[in-house]
């Protein structure tokens, strides 16, 4: 069964694990604490902001040389990369304005830093992402923490999901969806997504999986 809401959400990302911390809230907004970690990390922000772009998000809080990643599966990375560095006439700010409101996206950076992203909770009664063949950075839309086997997804044989550990990468971290002795089609492995992040879903179907998950609370 999947969680209750989480009205406000603090999920503090380490090297290797995420850990939760929940309060209420009357306007049903939330926050989530994000450490980020030396290195590459897969981030995601599950809150309706006014401002869900690098300067939105993470301001002068990353050093100078910081990168954050936005995966199209159109184009890649082409075009979708924005570096904190030093700007002629402007200064030290985010070289591009990407848009991070949908889905999860990676960040690099040298230092470890606690950042809040905050705003409201998405009410809707469904959210619907579209999994194209081969991989889609994605995220759970909805601010509560979910195992694998609660998302309203739609596998197919040969299906997988990649979670990535700041620490080990993906080892014990992909869950493929296959035939299992005894037990039938079902994923090979229990993932469970924290508040503020992603995962890859790799789509083996030639055609779209249209994922509509329901809100959980």
């Amino acid at each position: 069964m999947k969680k209750t809401l989480i009205v406000a959400a603090a999920a503090l990302i380490s090297a290797s694990a995420f850990a939760q911390t929940t309060v209420s809230s009357a306007n049903i907004v939330g926050y989530v604490k994000v450490a980020t970690t030396n290195g590459f990390q897969i981030v995601s922000t599950q809150f309706d902001s006014t401002n869900n772009t690098p300067a939105g998000l993470f301001g002068d809080t990353l050093p100078l040389g910081s990168a954050i990643y936005k995966y199209d599966p159109v184009s890649g990375y082409i075009g979708n990369i924005s570096t904190y560095e030093t700007l002629l006439f402007v200064g030290d700010a985010w070289s591009a304005d990407l848009d991070l409101s949908d889905g999860s996206f990676w960040v690099e950076t040298a230092a470890v830093n606690t950042n809040i992203f905050s705003g409201e909770v998405n009410m809707a009664a469904s959210v619907t992402n579209n999994l194209v063949p081969g991989f889609t950075l994605t995220s759970y839309p909805y601010p509560v923490s979910v195992s694998i086997e609660d998302l309203d997804i739609t596998p197919a044989l040969g299906d997988a999901i990649y979670k990535f550990d700041p620490a080990t990468g993906y080892i014990g971290n992909i869950a493929t969806y296959e035939n299992i002795l005894f037990v039938g089609d079902a994923w090979s492995a229990t993932l469970t997504f924290e508040v503020g992040e992603g995962f890859w879903y790799e789509n083996a179907a030639a055609t779209t999986n249209v994922w509509v998950e329901v809100r959980p609370f």
